[in-house]
């Protein structure tokens, strides 16, 4: 079984000029070329290091890809707690539109969306992906329930894909983009649908 690659490889430490040029190189061909068509030696050269180097990192090219995709997110959460659901939904909108629009996220995760599909390696790597950080979204809306703001029963997957989903279809696939208005709405929307009756 192999190990994370920070956990495997003793001695120098890495280069980060290194991982930096292997990410880059990472994220630009799987955006242009697609999850099948990249192999780790055009990585390698596209970052001008050999391949050696990508391989006491990363022990396949599925690690390769998720690694250059989680190093595209911010080290803060994307949900800050502000005291309420509807402002948590509200700036995780923010947050999410932005990203799609100023990082490489925008580019590659419409690729890693097509890719696990085909290739279940990358498919486990990707859930897993999504699992953590989608992880303070639901944990804003165990606070909501905690709050009485919205019903005990509710489901924060489907409530968070309320706010989330729009901002996904309007970056990734239709080209346009929601104000903080239309956040704002859709955060409302999303909280007064689940709000506890009687």
């Amino acid at each position: 079984m192999n190990q994370h690659p920070e956990h495997h490889r003793p001695g120098r430490p890495r280069s980060e000029e290194a991982d930096a040029a292997i990410f880059d190189a990472a994220r630009t061909l799987f955006a242009e070329l697609g999850y099948g068509a990249v192999s780790i030696e055009q990585v390698a050269a596209r970052a001008g290091v050999a391949r050696s180097t990508i391989y006491r990192r990363f022990p396949n090219k599925a690690e390769l890809v998720m690694a250059a995709l989680e190093a595209t997110m911010p080290v803060e959460p994307l949900v800050p707690d502000t005291g309420t659901l509807e402002g948590d939904l509200f700036q995780l909108g923010i947050s999410l539109r932005e990203l799609l629009r100023s990082s490489p996220l925008g580019k590659i995760l419409p690729a890693a969306m097509t890719a696990r599909s085909t290739h279940p390696e990358l498919a486990a790597l990707y859930e897993r992906f999504l699992r953590r950080r989608r992880r303070h979204a639901i944990d804003a809306v165990r606070r909501g329930i905690e709050r009485g703001e919205v019903r005990p029963d509710v489901d924060p997957e489907l409530l968070i894909d309320l706010v989330v989903g729009p901002v996904f279809l309007r970056a990734l696939l239709t080209g346009g983009r929601l104000d903080d208005r239309a956040l704002r709405q859709l955060a409302r929307a999303a909280v007064d649908a689940h709000r506890p009756t009687g």
